[in-house]
């Protein structure tokens, strides 16, 4: 989805496995980083684009959850549903 330099807001959610990597570097000039519990966080961050980011939260596999947009919520569930399809006993 691009949205033609007008900035998205990006939340993620991250457990405590992958927040302990998360908070190891800057990802984006943009980014927030807001606790949660159980040493899980929200990582927020402002984007003209969500192409990359949902390849890159997809790569976190069960580490991580798109929050927001729905659009982008809605874009991440269609593509696991269909990898999952390519997955199905025939």
């Amino acid at each position: 989805m691009f949205s033609e330099d007008k900035p998205i807001e990006i939340r993620i959610w991250f457990d405590a496995f992958a927040a302990r990597l998360v908070r190891e570097r800057t990802w984006h000039h943009s980014q927030e980083i807001h606790q949660l519990s159980n040493d899980e966080i929200e990582l927020k961050l402002t984007l003209t684009s969500t192409v990359e980011i949902s390849r890159w939260i997809m790569s976190w596999g069960t580490h991580a959850k798109a929050l927001a947009p729905a659009d982008l919520v809605k874009d991440i569930t269609q593509t696991l549903r269909e990898t999952m399809g390519r997955y199905s006993a025939p």
